[in-house]
């Protein structure tokens, strides 16, 4: 029967009183040991107390059924949160690698303005004493044009940290590209005479 019923309760009656049988009786999984002639009270409160002993294994099996689907449940949001997380670290780890990018490409912006002024203030007091007024004049300008350009860039970067505090407005302006090209390329060409 236990195979069938694991929770059925089984109580010995018998009318032979045996220690043996009995204690066979109750290892063998008897919740109780009655001898003949019973007492109907000692069976009422057997009955009772196997009463409650199947209110309590359903319970049990209820709570534990619960158990069950609460950690079945805290599993999946585990799995939905570390999932969560790894797409979050991803994000951060792309964002570090774009801020590092940005970086390296902003101090290069920085380095060509600034190469340029060093240059052409360095030319200007080394020949402070012969250097002719015209060309005074035009390396002056250069280095006034890419003092300016230096100030857009540092302008440029403030942006860029306003766009990040969400700071900003967007517009548009058009530029005469080929003007820029020259203007970049004729810097060059006053720092070095073989360009």
């Amino acid at each position: 029967i236990r195979k069938i019923y694991p929770d059925a309760t089984a109580v010995m009656m018998t009318g032979y009183a045996d220690t043996a049988t009995a204690v066979t009786a109750l290892n063998e999984g008897a919740f109780a040991y009655i001898q003949k002639p019973y007492n109907i009270d000692e069976v009422k409160t057997i009955l009772a107390r196997i009463i409650e002993r199947q209110q309590l294994l359903a319970e049990n099996r209820g709570l534990l059924r619960k158990l069950q689907e609460a950690n079945a449940g805290l599993e999946d949001k585990v799995a939905r949160r570390t999932l969560e997380l790894r797409h979050t670290i991803e994000r951060l780890s792309d964002a570090a690698a774009n801020k590092a990018e940005l970086v390296s490409m902003i101090s290069h912006e920085l380095r060509i303005p600034l190469t340029v002024i060093i240059g052409y203030s360095e030319i200007v007091l080394k020949t402070l004493d012969t250097i002719d007024a015209d060309k005074l004049r035009h390396y002056l300008n250069i280095i006034c044009s890419h003092t300016l350009r230096l100030s857009k860039l540092v302008d440029d970067i403030l942006t860029l940290s306003s766009i990040r505090d969400k700071s900003f407005s967007l517009s548009r302006a058009s530029f005469n590209l080929d003007k820029a090209v020259a203007g970049v390329v004729a810097g060059f060409k006053n720092l070095r005479s073989d360009l």
